[in-house]
């Protein structure tokens, strides 16, 4: 079982199956009945249209497994301001990614700070977490700033969006995270260097 986290001002609360098949039938019942309030505002329509393969990776895996999505709930009025978690399971190599979202009336606030610092943390309490990557449009200043404060670093960017990866031993240790961001980068190096003459 996953306990909720929970940091200064929010409560982040595992969605779990009941929850998002309430969600999608468009009623916010399971969520009253556990104390909480959306007063109409969330989910919002971008959170709606990922909610389905959440859905469908419960059923497979037949649990939660922490590698799904969140509510983000504040502590003083009990209210939920957004969600954020995470889009697949890490892989054999350990990585995964983070989205998240706070709905307009609560944005500017830090609390996607709050939310991902918190789910970043557990994520690499984990085992199985080495690498967690996580993306934005170029356009999303709060965005950036968030990812930059929670040490994501930029990888690369296209037309659109801006990509961004935070290594565990980054975090854990800064000195044995540079070194291992510089041997991955000779690495790189190296294979596509074989690649190319083989």
């Amino acid at each position: 079982m996953i306990n909720p986290l929970n940091t200064e001002r929010l409560i982040i609360f595992p969605l779990h199956y009941g929850l998002i098949k309430c969600l999608l039938a468009h009623k916010t019942d399971e969520v009253e009945k556990l104390g909480f309030h959306t007063l109409n505002r969330w989910p919002e329509e971008d959170t709606l249209t990922f909610l389905p393969a959440v859905l469908k990776r419960l059923e497979e895996s037949d649990y939660f497994t922490g590698f799904e999505t969140w509510m983000i709930v504040k502590k003083d009025d009990l209210s939920v301001i957004g969600d954020a978690g995470f889009k697949c399971l890490p892989d054999s190599k350990g990585a995964t990614e983070i989205g998240y979202g706070i709905i307009e009336a609560e944005r500017q606030k830090g609390y996607a700070f709050e939310a991902v610092s918190a789910l970043v943390k557990w994520a690499f309490s984990q085992n199985n977490v080495l690498t967690i990557y996580a993306d934005c449009l170029k356009e999303n200043y709060a965005s950036i700033k968030t990812l930059q404060k929670c040490s994501f670093k930029k990888t690369y960017s296209d037309n659109s969006s801006i990509y961004w990866r935070l290594n565990r031993f980054s975090v854990s240790n800064p000195l044995f995270g540079k070194i291992l961001l510089l041997y991955n980068s000779l690495f790189n190096k190296r294979t596509e260097y074989n690649n190319f003459t083989q």
